[in-house]
């Protein structure tokens, strides 16, 4: 018996998931994407923007975020068990839907694109904010882009 539903859109959709995709998967990812997109957002409000926002003054739930983030966070060893934990399960998440996939080079392509762009827009942070710490030359992004380009190409 196949269950429909009405999505916000009006078209029906069906109770079951989307056909051929592993939910166990799909969650792992999703998971490990919001850890990463918190770890950064606490990286950016405690070293990028905290000076350019606050400068010398105090007070405010973000400042006092910052300053959690800088001090607390951060250098906590937890955090770096985590961070390995998330990093195994992405690109270890990343390799099984390789595997998966009829289309490896399109998506390697698309992948080292993004990976270049944002190798260009943390160039320009850098200029922007007359520092050189935050280049990205060679991060998780090329990684993956790159393992998926071989693995096509094998």
């Amino acid at each position: 018996m196949n269950k429909r539903r009405e999505t916000l859109s009006g078209r029906a959709a069906s109770a079951s998931p989307a056909a051929g995709r592993i939910w166990e998967l799909d969650m792992l990812r999703g998971v490990c994407v919001a850890l990463m997109v918190l770890d950064h957002l606490l990286f950016d409000l405690g070293f990028v923007f905290a000076d350019q926002w606050f400068g010398a003054t105090e007070g405010g739930l973000i400042y006092h975020l910052s300053l959690f983030a800088a001090h607390v966070y951060w250098p906590h060893p937890l955090r770096l068990i985590l961070r390995l934990l998330v990093l195994a399960g992405f690109i270890g998440g990343c390799g099984i839907s390789c595997s998966l996939s009829r289309s490896n080079m399109r998506r390697g392509l698309k992948l080292l694109a993004v990976a270049l762009g944002l190798t260009a827009a943390t160039a320009l942070l850098d200029l922007a904010l007359g520092r050189q710490q935050f280049l990205i030359s060679f991060g998780i992004l090329h990684l993956l882009a790159l393992s998926i380009l071989v693995y096509a190409a094998l």
